[in-house]
């Protein structure tokens, strides 16, 4: 009878060491790494001068398209005050951090009133598609407007 009741036990035991092992919380994160992805598509917004919010360019256009998981291609074409056409064509590194989608800095060539020049260009972008690019070309006194618009 003892014999039956330990076996009986054992059993049981077995049962609900196996219970609470199928039970545990096993599934993966859907953590996605594609943030190019992410972020691509068109933003409308207005250009700023860096700490002033008087617009020099309003229903301005960015559009962002994926070259990878974790690079874009950044285009902007628009007329500024006072400082011409400002077109800006660049390839740029994209990470996730601190709940936001970072664009690295990239310098590149961009096209100011007609002359090529040396510009950088970096930003975020939060979940809700509102993005923050900053355009600084330390030709004109490391002037520095920024872009802020949404994802369309």
């Amino acid at each position: 009878m003892k014999t039956k009741f330990n076996l009986l036990f054992v059993m049981l035991l077995s049962a609900l060491c196996i219970t609470f092992t199928s039970c545990s919380d096993d599934d993966d994160d859907d953590k996605t790494t594609d943030y190019a992805k992410e972020i691509a598509g068109t933003y409308k917004g207005d250009v700023f001068p860096d700490g002033v919010d008087q617009a020099l360019a309003t229903d301005a256009t960015i559009t962002i398209t994926r070259n990878s998981d974790t690079n874009v291609t950044l285009k902007m074409e628009q007329e500024i005050a006072n400082v011409g056409t400002i077109k800006v064509d660049c390839k740029s590194d994209v990470a996730y951090t601190n709940e936001k989608y970072q664009i690295s800095e990239t310098t590149t060539t961009a096209e100011v009133g007609g002359n090529p020049i040396p510009v950088k260009v970096s930003g975020d972008i939060d979940k809700s598609g509102n993005a923050t690019i900053n355009i600084e070309i330390p030709l004109l006194d490391n002037m520095k407007v920024v872009y802020k618009g949404k994802r369309q």
